[in-house]
């Protein structure tokens, strides 16, 4: 979830899921946001894991094809004891305008 720094109001969330497909060792990351985008990310497992989406691994509407296309994502996990850290990038055009988008967290275990 995301909220405004302004008002604390929340604008934003997405739902999402880390599926593991043994057979074809890949990984897959697959989630919606409300602004009618849905992305399947798609990645081997190794030490450090990226997945990325682009073309079919990223549906939209026809509204946010034509004025805040996205146009690739990737996401990078770092696992290390009991941290993990990502970084994200969405690549999108924007009212027909390049805009890279990118978040980065650290995320740590606090009990077992």
């Amino acid at each position: 979830m995301v909220f405004r720094k302004s008002d604390k109001k929340q604008f934003h969330d997405q739902v999402g899921y880390l599926i593991y497909d043994k057979a074809n060792q890949t990984i897959y990351n697959s989630f919606c946001i409300p602004r009618a985008v849905c992305v399947v990310a798609t990645g081997k497992p190794d030490a450090t894991l990226t997945l990325t989406a682009q073309n079919v691994g990223i549906g939209q509407s026809d509204y946010m094809a034509a004025n805040d296309k996205t146009e690739k994502f990737t996401v990078t996990y770092e696992l290390s004891g009991n941290t993990m850290q990502y970084t994200q990038e969405t690549i999108l055009h924007v009212y027909g305008k390049p805009f890279t988008h990118t978040d980065i967290s650290t995320l740590t275990r606090v009990k077992e």
